[in-house]
């Protein structure tokens, strides 16, 4: 069985982008992210847990997690660059410029990528500014990061989509 290259509808509003596919398990693991993978419960969870609370104290409602978009960066790990690497492929370049074209049509409201590289990969396509090699997204410089996304972005008016990096932080952030 080959794991499928996304899950869920692109007119949803949250986002997830993951890494590539995981080389051991994609065989056995039939979506990116699917939920019997730990990274969807050690990162995923907490997230959809503090939005919940927010959004039900608020509005009285939920987080629907079967209404998310979900896929990878890119489906085969071995196609990544270096994390010294500051210029990519043409190959990628060109996924990059794919998930610029479907960010700018379908406009999601908020795009979580989970690690360096998937943080890299969503920047270039959102952003299109200076290109950061994957190692400069340490558990530092992606927590600085995601509190200046937070700090400048009003989730409730904003008209464009705000990429949040998440993963796995450590204790100077």
């Amino acid at each position: 069985m080959v794991m499928n290259k996304e899950i869920g509808n692109t007119a949803n509003k949250i986002w997830l982008i993951g890494d590539s596919n995981p080389f051991k398990l994609e065989q056995v693991l039939d979506t990116p992210l699917d939920p019997r993978h730990p990274t969807r419960h050690n990162i995923w969870t907490p997230i959809c847990e503090v939005i919940n609370d927010y959004v039900y104290k608020n509005s009285k409602l939920r987080l629907d997690s079967e209404k998310l978009y979900i896929r990878n960066a890119v489906e085969n790990s071995k196609i990544k660059p270096r994390k010294t690497v500051r210029e990519w492929s043409p190959a990628l370049d060109h996924m990059v410029n794919d998930l610029s074209v479907l960010v700018k049509q379908k406009n999601p409201k908020v795009i979580f990528s989970f690690g360096s590289f998937s943080f890299e990969f969503c920047r270039r396509a959102i952003e299109n500014q200076i290109k950061y090699k994957s190692d400069y997204w340490d558990t530092k410089a992606m927590g600085r990061a995601f509190i200046d996304r937070i700090d400048s972005n009003d989730y409730r008016i904003s008209s464009g989509s705000n990429q949040l990096s998440i993963g796995h932080w450590g204790s100077e952030t």
